[in-house]
């Protein structure tokens, strides 16, 4: 299965299970004036004046998706709702994460959040619910 079939299935099963999940994604866009617009077939272009880099999304190596898992804890603070900050990185069943994932994943649980690496939607549920 491809991964951002893993992705979207995960989301939903993530979804119902309480988890508040959102995609990230992640890249490089040009930003600057447009000087020229031209279409080739159903190609379109552009040339930018004085191009900057734009980058988008979270820390090298930030998860697939992140969001929050709430949760009633503790007798000191009966009834009350926390957020706990929740990662899942997808991958197919031969993908692998990179150091970088890893070390994000290993900093959301050293934080007291919830990450992890899921191959399939049940592993997604597994880390937004232990």
């Amino acid at each position: 299965m491809k991964e951002a079939s893993i992705q979207a299935q995960g989301l939903m099963a993530t979804s119902q299970a309480g988890a508040v999940m959102f995609r990230v994604n992640t890249g490089i866009a040009w930003a600057g004036k447009v000087v020229q617009k031209f279409k080739k077939g159903f190609t379109r272009y552009c040339t930018i004046e004085n191009p900057q880099p734009l980058s988008a999304g979270l820390c090298k190596g930030g998860s697939d998706t992140i969001g929050w898992t709430s949760e009633i804890i503790t007798p000191e603070m009966v009834g009350q709702k926390i957020a706990i900050f929740t990662a899942v990185e997808y991958k197919n069943a031969k993908g692998k994460a990179t150091k970088e994932q890893l070390n994000f994943i290993k900093n959301v649980n050293d934080a007291g959040g919830r990450a992890g690496v899921a191959r399939t939607p049940e592993e997604a549920v597994n880390i937004v619910k232990p």
